[in-house]
């Protein structure tokens, strides 16, 4: 099955998750960031981030369903591009569509929220939350 992605049996490096991740399409991307377990996510954010690859990811992210699973994901990989190496670099050299995407991602969560604010706290997801991101990607 050469040349196939098989987004439900990730590549175990970090490099591998990126190379992965820079071979799908937008739909394939949200999905694939769907199925990776935490870790890999962490992973693959902190392969994101390093490679140059932020404007990318939120583009993706943008894509994100209201779901509860969607909201908790977006929040987490987020979260877990503030912790990369090089995440404070990467930011002050956003391009000015990257910056509005990042606003525009953090006001889609900021209504996810509003509308369900008791089953996103009990998820660890809040207005808290969502203004800590805000200020670690100076928006």
């Amino acid at each position: 099955m050469e040349g196939q992605v098989d987004i439900h049996n990730p590549p175990r490096s970090t490099e591998g998750l990126v190379q992965l991740w820079e071979r799908l399409d937008l739909a394939e991307r949200l999905d694939y960031m769907r199925s990776l377990a935490p870790t890999k996510r962490e992973h693959l954010a902190n392969g994101l981030v390093a490679g140059g690859r932020l404007g990318d990811a939120i583009t993706t992210l943008l894509a994100f369903t209201p779901s509860l699973q969607d909201v908790v994901m977006v929040c987490e990989i987020l979260h877990d591009m503030t912790v990369a190496k090089r995440f404070s670099l990467s930011v002050s050299l956003v391009r000015a569509e990257e910056r509005w995407a990042w606003g525009r991602l953090l006001e889609k969560l900021h209504l996810a929220v509003s509308e369900r604010p008791q089953d996103l706290a009990e998820l660890n997801v809040t207005e808290w939350t969502l203004s800590q991101l805000k200020l670690k990607f100076n928006i």
